[in-house]
């Protein structure tokens, strides 16, 4: 026979305390778990784009494109069913891509050279969008200030209209600042929608 223990009140507060702590920390750890749990389960919005960039709902969507008037002296406006992106960078992409396909149309005439593409977009938080293009843009351009104003209005009036966020286009060529396309506007600065419309 083992000898019996005298009751201890000291070590019985001990125990005690130690299986205390143990629930205690058990109790934050399931605090901390449910808490965590609750947060990933809720339905939240997706996080808004890096650089400014909105998301925009998804479907068709009809667009008014700029194209120079068949005369050459004005813009007239196309309408056109495009496939909706889901970032704007990508819609400026998507809109600029089908001024450069042309307008289809015989009322207007292309405002871009054949051949010319987009390299790159960027929106940055203020509205301001950066559009890279292609070389082509300024090898392939002929025309006078009229033809030079009419594609550098057809571009901002496109953009303006359709994504009102965007309050300047800068325009680069092969990933460089251009001075002029042709010698009669200058593209060192941002073209503000405000004096293009």
């Amino acid at each position: 026979m083992s000898p019996r223990r005298r009751f201890s009140f000291r070590r019985f507060f001990k125990r005690l305390s130690l299986a205390m702590l143990t629930l205690v920390v058990l109790g934050v750890a399931a605090a901390v778990a449910l808490v965590g749990w609750y947060l990933t389960r809720r339905e939240t919005a997706e996080p808004p784009p890096a650089s400014g960039e909105v998301s925009l709902p998804r479907g068709q969507r009809s667009v008014t494109l700029y194209f120079p008037a068949a005369g050459g002296d004005s813009l007239v406006a196309v309408e056109r069913q495009v496939l909706d992106p889901e970032l704007t960078t990508d819609a400026v992409r998507a809109l600029v891509d089908e001024l450069a396909r042309g307008p289809g149309t015989g009322g207007a005439r292309a405002a871009f050279p054949a051949g010319v593409s987009v390299r790159h977009v960027f929106l940055d938080e203020s509205g301001r969008v950066y559009v890279d293009f292609s070389p082509d843009l300024v090898a392939r351009f002929r025309g006078g200030s009229t033809a030079e104003y009419l594609l550098l209005a057809s571009l901002v009036r496109t953009l303006a209209v359709n994504l009102p966020t965007v309050n300047a286009v800068v325009v680069t060529v092969g990933g460089k600042p251009v001075p002029t396309l042709g010698g009669h506007f200058g593209l060192e600065g941002p073209l503000l929608v405000s004096e293009w419309r």
